[in-house]
């Protein structure tokens, strides 16, 4: 009987090991698993339109992509590279003391990742990194967990696998497959020391309402902020949206490039005659948004500091694009003047093309059209709700 015992429980640990070493993955077979779900991010500085950050993003579901706070921050706007596209990305979710932010591209969809709690993960795991170092895509490099640090209710992954300026933002995976951390920041001094962000945080930031701010929905109760502005309606086919706070209206339309993709909005308010401004889709536009257009601004407040590359297109007319600034904020948006009333040259239009330089594109510009089927709907709204 001890005899049959000892057969079975051998056979077992047979069956056992011979399981692991079929389930757990070598670093080419994780690759091919998870490489469609690593991204190259780009922050752009729009006054030098050039970037200024250079990171990575792993996708997390198959609308959020998940990144470090100081590659998603740091410029004006963010570009996600898609093949051989580019993509105008925001933010949707930030904290920057874990370094975490998390990212979309309106109407993308991506293949996303497996994900395992770093709680989980052990000192001495085989791990591989794969990011975007030194902007060369779909990097990959091989390691092991060399150390696990307490951090803020979770941990923080140490590993020796390789990475370098950006890497940041990259995915650490265990020999399944499954994103155990993102990759945060290489140790100064240290050539084989990296710490990962762990997934516990993403879990949690995915759990909450991402802290976008949405200035088109409408106050929950009576009792909401009086600096919360509410949509008063959307209008035509092109969805041109009023917006009212504080008794000021603004007029809101959105642009698409060729290839229909969602990339600029335009706000003009009577209130700022002959003013119209340009806002990459952000969470930093969005900041501008409800600071600028709804705030008590003065012509005096606005610092106008450049001249863009890029045009609006009017009449048959090209009017500059220029760089302007609130004194209260850190982040430049665009902005042009013209010398008449908006709304009544708008009415006459069917659309206007605003011509935005694109260093990646053959010709060097894009063109983004701002449909305007349904503003005079929207006047019409204006005149019985801001005046």
């Amino acid at each position: 009987m001890k005899q049959f015992i000892k057969s079975v429980l051998f056979i077992l640990l047979i069956v056992w090991l011979t399981a692991s070493k079929v389930y757990a993955l070598d670093a080419q077979q994780v690759y091919k698993k998870v490489q469609k779900s690593i991204y190259t991010l780009y922050g752009i500085h729009a006054q030098k339109n050039r970037p200024v950050a250079l990171g990575s993003a792993v996708a997390i579901t198959k609308n959020i992509l998940a990144t470090n706070c100081h590659v998603a921050l740091a410029g004006h706007y963010l570009v996600l590279k898609v093949g051989n596209q580019y993509k105008t990305a925001r933010v949707v979710y930030h904290n920057r003391r874990q370094d975490l932010c998390l990212v979309e591209v309106p109407g993308m969809q991506f293949t996303s990742v497996p994900i395992r709690q770093s709680k989980k993960v052990a000192i001495g795991e085989d791990v591989v990194a794969i990011g975007n170092p030194a902007g060369l895509e779909k990097t990959l490099s091989k390691g092991i967990i060399s150390n696990i640090h307490r951090a803020r209710g979770s941990v923080l992954l140490q590993t020796d696998a390789s990475v370098s300026r950006g890497s940041s933002g990259g995915g650490l995976f265990d020999n399944k497959g499954n994103l155990i951390g993102i990759i945060t920041l290489k140790l100064r001094r240290a050539d084989d020391i990296a710490l990962a962000i762990p997934t516990e945080w993403v879990l949690s930031a995915l759990a909450h309402e991402p802290n976008k701010v949405d200035y088109t929905k409408p106050p929950t109760s009576a009792s909401a902020a009086p600096s919360q502005a509410t949509r008063i309606g959307t209008y035509g086919r092109d969805k041109i949206i009023l917006m009212k706070r504080d008794n000021k209206c603004v007029f809101s339309a959105v642009g698409y490039d060729r290839a229909n993709q969602l990339q600029f909005e335009a706000l003009w308010s009577p209130n700022y005659r002959g003013f119209m401004m340009f806002f990459p889709l952000n969470l930093a536009s969005q900041r501008i948004i409800r600071d600028s257009i709804f705030g008590p601004i003065k012509r005096d407040q606005i610092k106008m500091y450049g001249r863009t590359r890029n045009q609006l297109r009017l009449e048959n007319k090209n009017y500059a694009i220029l760089y302007y600034q609130k004194l209260d904020t850190t982040r430049p948006a665009l902005i042009t003047k013209i010398k008449n009333k908006l709304n009544p040259i708008l009415t006459k239009q069917s659309h206007f093309i605003v011509r935005m330089y694109d260093p990646h594109s053959l010709n060097k510009f894009t063109n983004v059209r701002f449909g305007l089927d349904g503003l005079a709907a929207a006047i019409k709204s204006y005149q019985q709700h801001c005046k």
